[in-house]
């Protein structure tokens, strides 16, 4: 007879096993989904992805369990998605998985309601490279402003969010011409990302020189233009209320001769 520990690493292995084909029959079904709704050919995502024609509709139709992190995730940002994986103690859950950005979307729309936005979350721009997905667009009719809003809940790769930030704010400039364009960050308070926002100042504050509670005030006040400059404003950890950012200003001391 096997030792014990083989026979539990065999039993899990087959867990494993049919696990992965449940995750890559559901990863399927949403890739092809975006892919349908976008009118992207199996090709062009192929193509756009790294990858061929062939494995995209392998994946599509479920058959994706081998392929590597990588690709999987190559292929969701070639539809302006995200490759999201986790470990969770049992299956299902009481809220979703990115329920804290999903209420910070809510708690900006709603907001943003009283100052005469119409809020379009998620919303694609196209553009050259990968699809893009602005996680609120705004836009109040009346005085032709459009507000680009994106929400960070968790501060990562720094660089890559700010060009992605100026990205869609140029891709919105392009397909909404003759209205005015800002952009908007908003951004979990937790203590870790209050730590690196303070040890970046000059960088943030460099990116986001619009007052912050003018920003704020804007949202809620018809009669207040949006800023023509991006800001930067918090939310509490709970997702519950907007509030304004403290970022130094920045500029060039001189010394006098």
């Amino acid at each position: 007879m096997p030792p014990r520990h083989h026979r539990r690493a065999g039993r899990y292995r087959l867990a494993g096993r049919r696990r992965s084909e449940e995750l890559a029959a559901r990863l399927g079904r949403g890739l092809r989904e975006r892919r349908r709704a976008l009118g992207v050919t199996q090709a062009q995502l192929g193509l756009a992805a790294g990858t061929s024609q062939t494995w995209v509709s392998k994946a599509e139709r479920g058959k994706g369990a081998s392929g590597s992190l990588e690709t999987w995730a190559a292929m969701s940002a070639a539809v302006g998605a995200q490759l999201v994986v986790y470990v969770e103690d049992a299956p299902g859950a009481s809220r979703p998985r990115d329920y804290q950005h999903v209420i910070r979307q809510e708690l900006v729309i709603r907001y943003a309601a009283d100052g005469g936005w119409r809020a379009d979350p998620e919303r694609l721009v196209t553009g050259q490279g990968a699809w893009r997905y602005v996680d609120v667009l705004l836009r109040r009719p009346l005085t032709r402003e459009v507000a680009v809003v994106e929400i960070w809940d968790f501060l990562d790769d720094v660089g890559a969010g700010l060009r992605g930030l100026a990205d869609k704010i140029e891709r919105v400039r392009v397909e909404t011409s003759g209205t005015a364009v800002s952009g908007l960050l908003v951004v979990r308070a937790t203590l870790r990302n209050r730590r690196l926002v303070s040890h970046l100042a000059a960088v943030f504050a460099s990116h986001f020189p619009a007052s912050s509670p003018l920003w704020l005030r804007a949202l809620r006040d018809p009669s207040t233009s949006m800023p023509g400059e991006r800001g930067l404003v918090w939310t509490d950890a709970r997702g519950t209320r907007l509030q304004a950012s403290k970022l130094p200003r920045v500029g060039l001391k001189h010394r006098k001769g």
